[in-house]
């Protein structure tokens, strides 16, 4: 968020860019409301102080309460949310993308909670940029576990679920 952002990033000063990595920190932990952290001042403060859009981000008793994911089937795989969010100045090129999968995978499968996964995700999955694509088939849905293809740029995602981000996509 701060040391490789992109064109359209939300968060481009370094205090926001910490802010952020104090929420996963906290999401790591299980979003607990009673857990410690120290915070990008440097102070402890519980889960439930840190706020999270003006609400506490840390609500839960118990890890077992949260469900952890950075990709799920009803959206774009974590590849193709990547390849939205990374720069497009090159500075993001294949093996960093790589590299912000793998870090987004463990912190979810490192954290505590209940991971959720995408299918495929461990792959490089991608389905073109398509979302929600419980009834597009297989041309989109695949997962080769053969590692030839990961699915990227098979074709352009349906007009009517993604037409709206066709400009973002080229």
């Amino acid at each position: 968020a701060y040391v490789l952002k992109n064109e359209s990033a939300y968060t481009t000063d370094e205090t926001g860019a910490r802010h952020q990595a104090d929420l996963t920190m906290l999401g790591m932990a299980g979003n607990l409301k009673d857990f410690v952290l120290i915070d990008q001042d440097g102070a402890p403060k519980a889960g439930s102080e840190v706020d999270y859009n003006g609400q506490p981000a840390g609500y839960a008793n118990d890890p077992i309460e949260i469900q952890n994911y950075v990709g799920k089937h009803d959206n774009q795989t974590l590849f193709d949310i990547i390849a939205y969010k990374a720069p497009t100045d090159g500075s993001a090129d294949l093996t960093t993308r790589v590299r912000m999968q793998g870090i987004s995978l463990a912190t979810v499968l490192l954290g505590q909670g209940t991971a959720f996964d995408q299918q495929g995700s461990e792959l490089l999955r991608s389905k073109s940029f398509e979302r929600d694509s419980f009834d597009s088939g297989d041309w989109y849905n695949k997962v080769d576990y053969t590692k030839l293809t990961n699915n990227y740029d098979v074709g352009l995602p349906r007009k009517d679920k993604d037409g709206d981000n066709y400009p973002l996509i080229k």
